[in-house]
């Protein structure tokens, strides 16, 4: 399965000049300044994939509070992972991390303004447009 996924990789790679991938600066929550370098990580993105395909809800439900331990939720636990696969993926593909701290509605794309929820800014600016803040 990886070594299909490589190779797929490196034929998509040939079309692209970089490999962007927006993560966010919350996957460093635990520093009070966040460099742009890729941090270390204990947990092995590869036998992450493996133990996630291979156990049941149950167990998989314990495994991911073992996995956890300081990481708050776990899409910040996604994108730690997918951070370590674009790290071990950038010796053979230009790649680039960016890390936003907040994200907002977009100007046109994929229509004016599009956004599909009230988290960050956007409820704030709703609730006051609205009058209820």
């Amino acid at each position: 399965s990886l070594k299909v996924n490589k190779i797929l990789i490196f034929d998509l790679c040939q079309w692209f000049k970089v490999l962007l991938y927006v993560s966010t600066v919350f996957t460093q929550c635990d520093k009070p300044v966040v460099e742009e370098t890729l941090y270390p990580s204990e947990i092995d993105w590869k036998k992450a994939i493996k133990i996630a395909e291979s156990c049941d809800e149950h167990l998989l439900k314990i495994l991911t509070a073992k996995y956890m331990k300081h990481v708050p939720n776990t899409y910040l636990l996604s994108k730690i992972l997918a951070e370590k696969v674009i790290g071990d993926y950038s010796t053979s593909l230009p790649c680039v991390i960016a890390r936003p701290s907040i994200v907002v509605s977009t100007w046109n794309d994929p229509v004016e303004g599009w956004i599909d929820n009230f988290n960050g800014p956007v409820g704030l600016i709703v609730g006051g447009g609205k009058g209820l803040i």
